[in-house]
């Protein structure tokens, strides 16, 4: 669903069998975005998997994406927030 940047670690959160889980592995974002083109850079210390995106509430100054199936909600920086927005409801369809 989406990763968290921690320093040189990322902590990525998931569904496996229906029950969010979370794994913490050495890594960057950086790195993860290069080998995985599909995601999408939110905020500095986070990407998502667009296509598990339920919905992004709010404008530019404070805004957040939840996630289908869990109650977890994450921020979205002002500077990424026209082009989330734009990637979101052109590809996705939310």
């Amino acid at each position: 669903m989406y990763i968290q940047s921690q320093d040189n670690y990322i902590e990525i959160h998931y569904l496996k069998d229906g029950d969010y889980t979370k794994h913490l592995m050495r890594g960057t974002l950086k790195k993860l975005l290069k080998d995985f083109p599909f995601l999408l850079k939110v905020h500095r210390s986070f990407i998502v998997n667009p296509y598990k995106v339920e919905c992004l509430v709010g404008n530019y100054t404070k805004a957040t994406i939840s996630f289908k199936n869990v109650a977890v909600s994450i921020p979205v920086s002002k500077s990424y927030f026209s082009s989330v927005k734009n990637y979101l409801s052109t590809s996705t369809k939310i």
